[in-house]
């Protein structure tokens, strides 16, 4: 199993949401983050009284899948995030040692089925 969290702009999240679902990704999260971004353009960034720092609003998605579903949807996200411009984002790809369903104690891959 692996996981896969991307950090997208903000404005491109719909298409990579689009190219998941399109693909078979039926579950998966997405939050709203702030990011420490130096060298991002000045205007994509405010300024965050609470850290004291200028941050960059981005979406960040989250996947936890089989290796092959994950291998899969990388380079979608990736395709779907792209604007050509510096800042589009990162997607990372490390594994997941265990998975349990809460609701059937099902471990493992299985538990990342929908039934």
């Amino acid at each position: 199993m692996k996981a896969l969290h991307a950090y997208i702009r903000r404005h491109r999240a719909e298409h990579v949401i689009a190219a998941l679902v399109a693909s078979g990704c039926r579950t998966f999260s997405i939050l709203d983050v702030r990011g420490i971004a130096h060298g991002a353009a000045d205007g994509e960034l405010d300024y965050s009284v609470a850290l004291a720092q200028r941050v960059e609003h981005v979406v960040k998605i989250e996947i936890v899948a089989n290796d092959a579903d994950a291998a899969r949807w990388a380079p979608l996200v990736v395709q779907a995030a792209y604007t050509g411009h510096r800042g589009d984002g990162l997607v990372w790809i490390f594994p997941v040692d265990a998975a349990i369903r809460i609701s059937t104690g099902v471990e493992g891959e299985p538990a990342l089925s929908d039934a």
